[in-house]
């Protein structure tokens, strides 16, 4: 009968330095021949982010350079969120002493680590096999937005996704409430998304009337409707939904917009996503 099967942890440390969603690279040579059978990454350390922060762009096997062009296999990708690890697959790779293991991160957390621990045995020749984990989740990270004051007359300022980031606007609040003066005309705010070149998406809200202050609330789905809210009512702003890629921006135009009108302070709740 064949002896048991000896096996091994083989740990590579991540410590990612940017917080800018940039990719880092990491690696670490195997130093022996041998085959993976298991892989999971966990968070390095005590920090644990929401999903759409930390996102392990891959784990990989390349052939003898730490180098992401000569990949020989993937082992795992995802977010790594919320105290949870990320179960990376099973099955049999086999690598040898002068290929490395390499780990890609994109990151906005201050003090994020990875830790990718393989499950390691000796090579006998089996057949090379692997399952990869797939996370059937498909949410990203809550952030709040803060829409300053403008000046009278001014509309809010335009909002644009980072740099290799995604954004699905789920909310928007007029904290204070859109104050308007005498000025005939009912005043209508338009929503645009555009993707850094041309409009994609958008949503309007209720009419406002004149000398009223009418706080808004917007979020998908929200029903609006043509007639004119009565002085001082709570209207909605009806928001699409679509994803805004990076340097796309969310803009806010308000028909009729008079020059004593103030919107005041608001907030925007977007889900955001790191975009490789």
């Amino acid at each position: 009968m064949p002896g048991p099967t000896l096996l091994e942890q083989f740990i590579l440390a991540a410590n990612p330095t940017t917080t800018d969603r940039s990719l880092e690279i990491f690696s670490k040579a195997f130093g022996r021949n041998g085959r993976i059978v298991s892989a999971v990454a966990f968070a390095g350390n005590a920090t644990w982010g929401k999903r759409g922060q930390v996102l392990i762009e891959g784990i990989f096997v390349t052939r003898g350079t730490a180098e992401a062009g000569k990949i020989r296999a993937r082992i795992a990708g995802g977010y790594l969120y919320e105290g949870t690890f990320l179960p990376g697959g099973h099955g049999s790779i086999p690598f040898s002493a002068t290929d490395f293991l390499i780990v890609m991160v994109r990151n906005t957390l201050a003090s994020a680590g990875v830790d990718v621990i393989l499950t390691i045995a000796d090579d006998k020749g089996e057949p090379t096999s692997w399952v990869e984990h797939v996370d059937t989740r498909t949410d990203g990270a809550d952030r709040r937005i803060a829409l300053a004051d403008p000046a009278a007359g001014a509309e809010w300022a335009n909002q644009t996704v980072p740099t290799n980031a995604r954004w699905l606007v789920r909310g928007i609040i007029s904290t204070d409430g859109l104050v308007t003066d005498a000025t005939a005309g009912n005043r209508v705010l338009t929503i645009r998304y555009d993707d850094g070149t041309a409009i994609i998406a958008g949503g309007k809200s209720d009419p406002i009337p004149p000398s009223s202050t009418s706080p808004l609330f917007g979020g998908i789905g929200v029903p609006t409707s043509p007639t004119p809210l009565a002085a001082g009512m709570a209207g909605g702003i009806s928001l699409p939904e679509a994803y805004i890629p990076e340097g796309g921006a969310v803009s806010f135009i308000t028909d009729n917009l008079a020059a004593a009108d103030n919107w005041g302070a608001g907030s925007m709740g977007v889900e955001e996503f790191i975009e490789p």
